[in-house]
């Protein structure tokens, strides 16, 4: 596996819908891939809502140097109207490189790349001293 960085070809922040992850994950379930939900209804349990923001962030690449699959971080509102989660996801690379990227300005990439950063850290609110 490879760490993709902000500067990478490979390297996508996308918007997608529920929709879209259910397809995913059926596919992975297909495939047997592990880093996905237990099943459609558990996917739909956690995401409920849209949209789902989603940023590449490893990638795994054959022999050839082709890749093979993407794990993903997607950011989605669990239900929850104040909270968020962040998650991985193995999808096919070529499923996710048919999205549009929605960070076309170096600086929106680079703001994106820090709240996905924040995100896997953990966001909180603090009182100002």
């Amino acid at each position: 596996m490879t760490l993709i960085q902000p500067s990478d070809r490979d390297f996508r922040i996308c918007i997608v819908s529920v929709a879209t992850l259910i397809e995913w994950q059926m596919e992975a379930e297909g495939r047997g891939w592990a880093t996905r939900w237990s099943s459609v209804e558990a996917l739909r349990d956690q995401v409920n809502r849209e949209p789902v923001l989603m940023q590449t962030f490893l990638t795994q690449r054959n022999d050839a140097g082709a890749p093979e699959l993407s794990m993903l971080h997607p950011v989605h509102d669990n239900g929850d109207q104040q909270l968020g989660a962040v998650t991985t996801f193995d999808v096919d690379p070529a499923r996710y490189a048919a999205l549009s990227r929605i960070h076309g300005d170096p600086d929106v990439r680079a703001a994106l790349t820090m709240v996905f950063r924040l995100a896997r850290g953990g966001i909180g609110m603090v009182a100002k001293q």
